[in-house]
């Protein structure tokens, strides 16, 4: 998700499992840059399938998540501690 002046944005990255991880940056970097532009396409959200969380950034150990279809589950990475 990006905290953007209009409100919360989730991009969504199409087709993970046929892009290298250099792909993928490229990508997200893409996004990032479309959100905070206000640029985001009804594609660039459109269908999310899984969606990773990271509640470590903040310190966070755990989450309530809302899957909402289709997506099918939520994964969340927390600090080690």
């Amino acid at each position: 998700a990006v905290d953007t002046g209009r409100g919360l944005a989730v991009p969504v990255v199409k087709a993970c499992q046929d892009k290298s991880v250099l792909e993928i940056a490229q990508e997200l970097q893409r996004l990032l840059e479309a959100a905070m532009e206000g640029n985001l396409s009804e594609e660039d959200i459109a269908n999310p399938t899984f969606t990773l969380s990271n509640i470590g950034a903040i310190g966070g150990t755990y989450m309530s998540p809302v899957v909402v279809p289709p997506q099918v589950a939520i994964g969340a990475m927390g600090r080690i501690q």
